[in-house]
């Protein structure tokens, strides 16, 4: 079942962070501007891929013509993981980016997503009223 808490999301944010940390210690004597992209990313932007396609209605079923997307898909997850990487290091801030004017569409996208996914699509996957969630 695809129900994502925001007690999940916080945790991953946490872990997020550290690694990010971590990262940027190692980083630190580097001269060169790199963008840090950890396992949380990833996960941040599959979640979101999830949440997407469960509001479009999308099906699992393999198109004749998938191989021709690949690149394209490629491309896709490449630019899902970009805007993981400028997500805000707590999921608390999360909600914020969707009214920032200096966020990149993508990263907004990524949030409205996973906003999507905590506060509209678990409440409704469990049976909860969605208005008695505290966002």
């Amino acid at each position: 079942m695809f129900a994502v808490s925001t007690d999940f999301l916080t945790k991953l944010f946490g872990f997020r962070q550290r690694f990010h940390v971590v990262a940027a210690n190692e980083l630190a004597s580097s001269k060169t501007v790199t963008i840090l992209v950890c396992w949380v990313d990833v996960i941040l932007a599959k979640i979101g891929e999830a949440a997407t396609a469960i509001a479009s209605g999308w099906s699992a079923d393999p198109s004749p013509c998938s191989d021709m997307f690949d690149s394209l898909a490629r491309q896709r997850e490449g630019d899902a993981l970009r805007a993981a990487a400028q997500l805000p290091h707590a999921w608390e801030k999360v909600p914020m980016l969707l009214l920032s004017e200096s966020a990149s569409p993508a990263a907004v996208r990524l949030a409205l997503c996973l906003a999507f996914a905590a506060y509209i699509v678990r409440p409704q996957l469990i049976g909860m009223d969605s208005t008695s969630i505290d966002m």
